[in-house]
This record gives C-alpha cells, structure tokens and sequence, in this order.
C-alpha cells in the first residue's frame, strides 16, 4: 500500500492486482509464450516497480 494511504484503498489496490495477474494468466493459457517464468517477471516487476520504474530486464528469482 502506498505511503499514507488508508486501509480504505486497500480493496482497489488488492483488486487491481487479482484483475492484473487473472487477465494475463488467461491471455497466457492462449498464447503459451513468453515462457511462464518471463511473464511471471514482468508481473511482479510491474506489480513492485510500476510504470514508472519498470526494470528494463526483469527475472524472476525464485528458491528452486
């Protein structure tokens, strides 16, 4: 949740990103490309980073 913002925000935040991740899960099963590990990068960069401050490269790093 951004600084200062309410509890109140909390439910468009969290909803946003279901809608984000849901939509583009679904779009994936279509499409099958990129790989599920690129997609799941550029999610979670745009989820942590925003528009703003995407990473020009992400990765996903995972404890495999």
């Amino acid at each position: 949740m951004p600084r200062g913002a309410t509890t109140s925000r909390c439910a468009p935040f969290s909803q946003s990103l279901v809608g984000m991740v849901a939509l583009t899960g679904q779009w994936w099963l279509e499409v099958r490309s990129p790989g599920k590990d690129e997609v799941a990068a550029h999610l979670v960069n745009l989820a942590w980073n925003g528009l703003s401050h995407l990473e020009h490269d992400p990765l996903l790093r995972t404890t495999r």
